[in-house]
């Protein structure tokens, strides 16, 4: 293996990792709890926390595949030739559930309204 490849496999171990806290976080008693599951000051929905997270497990099992060797069977992989569709498929499903999360809150994230 070449530098390149070991420092993409330790990136998608990394981007893994990622995901793994931010779907687990918080849930797993041996996760450290996340502060509130924030991006850009504003607290995450759970459906928001998920799509972060897959969003990272994606990109990160495709960094670990597209940096081992090849071999006779190959796992399922994106060409590495259109890395770019990846990244930008993930970027705008971030971007789709933060607006969401922004635009049209939960129920459960706006003040009890019936309280007098």
């Amino acid at each position: 293996m070449t530098i390149w490849q070991m420092l993409g496999c330790l990136l998608g171990a990394v981007m893994l990792a990622a995901g793994l806290l931010w779907i687990g976080g918080g849930r797993w008693r041996w996760l450290p709890r996340p502060r509130g599951g924030r991006l850009g000051g504003r607290a995450l929905s759970e459906p928001t926390r998920m799509v972060v997270g897959l969003a990272h497990l994606v990109m990160g099992y495709h960094l670990v595949v597209w940096s081992v060797p090849l071999r006779e069977h190959r796992p399922i992989q994106l060409p590495r030739q259109n890395w770019y569709w990846l990244a930008i498929g993930c970027a705008v499903a971030m971007a789709g559930s933060m607006a969401i999360d922004r635009f049209a809150p939960l129920d459960d994230d706006l003040p009890d309204s019936d309280q007098t």
